[in-house]
């Protein structure tokens, strides 16, 4: 998303530095230590995947914005990361616990939503956690931030669930955070 550069200062100076820290914590808590986690979508690392590295597990961030991945490298110089569309990111071959898609998903068509959200399903270890954001009910939209236009999209709860249950997934949480964002958090049976 190019449009992520185009917002950059004004993302820095509106980001929440708290919004969704919780959320992570609770996800992602009983994962090992040094497990992998992969933070599609990753933006600037703060406050996200610094609260995963602050529970001992490693990040790969991945983002399509390179502001935002040159900021990640700054925040957490340790991480791994990858410069691409979340749609064309392939998986290392190496064993991934869990996949964080924070305030992303939702920016890709329909279509490119499934391609993700089955790459990661098939790309994670089994007790592996998937948790992102998205609308609870099906919706297409256009919004703006900064002045700059962007598209929202959602397949809603029952597709995301559907998808999971095919996958051989299943629901551990969903609901509204204080946020104000719809979270789903998946687990690889």
């Amino acid at each position: 998303m190019q449009e992520y550069n185009q917002i950059y200062e004004w993302y820095l100076d509106t980001r929440n530095t708290v919004t969704g820290v919780e959320s992570v914590l609770s996800a992602f808590d009983g994962l090992k230590k040094g497990s992998t986690v992969v933070d599609l979508g990753c933006g600037t690392g703060l406050p996200l995947a610094t609260a995963l590295t602050s529970m001992g597990l490693r990040v790969i961030g991945v983002d399509s914005s390179s502001r935002m991945i040159n900021a990640f490298k700054n925040n957490l110089p340790n991480a791994k990361t990858k410069l691409i569309k979340l749609q064309d990111y392939t998986f290392p071959k190496t064993k991934i616990s869990g996949v964080l898609c924070w305030g992303c998903l939702f920016h890709l068509s329909p279509d490119d939503q499934i391609k993700v959200i089955r790459n990661v399903f098939s790309s994670v270890t089994c007790g592996g956690r998937f948790l992102f954001t998205s609308a609870k009910e099906k919706d297409c939209r256009t919004g703006e931030m900064d002045g700059v236009t962007f598209e929202y999209y959602s397949l809603g709860s029952e597709k995301y669930n559907e998808i999971a249950r095919n996958a051989g997934w299943r629901l551990m949480h969903e609901s509204e955070d204080e946020g104000k964002n719809y979270e789903y958090l998946f687990e690889k049976l």
